[in-house]
């Protein structure tokens, strides 16, 4: 977790640092707010369809934790999509649109 501090004080504009730290922080069972508000910052900073999907996983978990199961849903949904877009099967059909 240090590190992934460590990471958002020099890089505080890549994605990465937040969605690390959350996910380490949620497996820590830290006070639900502080990793919404990391998961947040991160999908807001994320480029990729990888750092977003794993963003809206965070998220999902997030809500499942707030017992928000449409909310927990939408999150997984949005994460089957860019994880979709990774794929490279999902790469080849969108280049040859």
């Amino acid at each position: 977790m240090d590190a992934m501090r460590e990471v958002i004080r020099t890089a505080p504009k890549q994605a990465e640092g937040y969605l690390f730290l959350a996910r380490e922080r949620l497996q820590d069972r830290a006070a639900i707010d502080e990793v919404q508000s990391h998961v947040e910052t991160g999908l807001a900073l994320a480029q990729t369809p990888e750092l977003k999907a794993l963003g809206w996983m965070l998220m999902a978990d997030v809500y499942n934790r707030r017992q928000q199961p449409e909310k927990m849903n939408d999150a997984l949904r949005k994460a089957r999509g860019y994880a979709a877009a990774t794929r490279p099967a999902a790469r080849q059909t969108t280049q040859s649109r």
